[in-house]
């Protein structure tokens, strides 16, 4: 459902070099951050004729869709500041529309800075007023959005369809559990509002800093 990263320090990794128009793949990227205390900033891609154009990576809401172009099913975006690599997204070899999910990457030589994971942006992940929700910890996660109640391994991602257990406000309960040692630790417990036209990413996965299970929700108002 989605790809990781692909290191690589070469430009002709991102086929920004000898690509023909003919190789270019043209599909529509809308941008999120993981972490939305602290977005990628200064990232540019290549298009048709090598033309450059910046990518603005939002938080809280994908983004606008942007037009981009891969090679070999991978993107590659360059640091603006020294046209240094700084990601490559690797696509589904189908697919036309995506939601590309920047996280920092690991902090050794011969990383790049930012890892991407590729989501296909489809009604099938995102149903009319539903989630898609993505285990990026290492062990199981439980979740429940109203009736809902789904286990999900490690690497693993469900499209959950709108729920019908709702309040007369239209909202309904969200809890997100993780397995640490054996036992289930609630990490979010709260309501979200659920709607035709609103659909939500929610990424459970470790806070670097603080090492405790943490879950971003990002609202997408179609």
């Amino acid at each position: 459902m989605f790809c990781k990263l692909v290191t690589c320090l070469s430009f002709f990794a991102f086929g920004i070099c000898a690509a023909s128009a003919q190789d270019l793949r043209k599909v529509n990227c809308r941008f999120l951050a993981l972490n939305f205390t602290s977005p990628p900033t200064g990232l540019i891609s290549v298009g048709e004729k090598g033309a450059e154009f910046p990518i603005t990576v939002t938080t809280n809401s994908p983004s606008d869709p942007v037009a981009c172009f891969a090679t070999g099913n991978k993107i590659g975006f360059l640091a603006a500041a020294d046209k240094k690599p700084a990601a490559i997204a690797t696509l589904p070899p189908t697919g036309g529309a995506f939601i590309l999910l920047f996280v920092k990457g690991a902090q050794k030589e011969g990383s790049l800075p930012w890892q991407v994971f590729v989501i296909e942006d489809s009604p099938k992940n995102f149903p009319a007023g539903g989630a898609y929700v993505v285990n990026f910890y290492k062990d199981d996660i439980r979740f429940s959005i109203g009736e809902h109640k789904i286990k999900l391994p490690s690497a693993g991602a469900f499209g959950v369809k709108q729920p019908q257990q709702v309040d007369n406000f239209n909202m309904t309960t969200v809890m997100v559990e993780f397995e640490v040692d054996k036992k289930w630790k609630v990490a979010q417990e709260t309501m979200i509002r659920i709607l035709p036209n609103v659909r939500y990413l929610m990424c459970a996965y470790i806070d670097p800093i603080t090492q405790r299970p943490c879950v971003t929700t990002s609202v997408d108002i179609k």
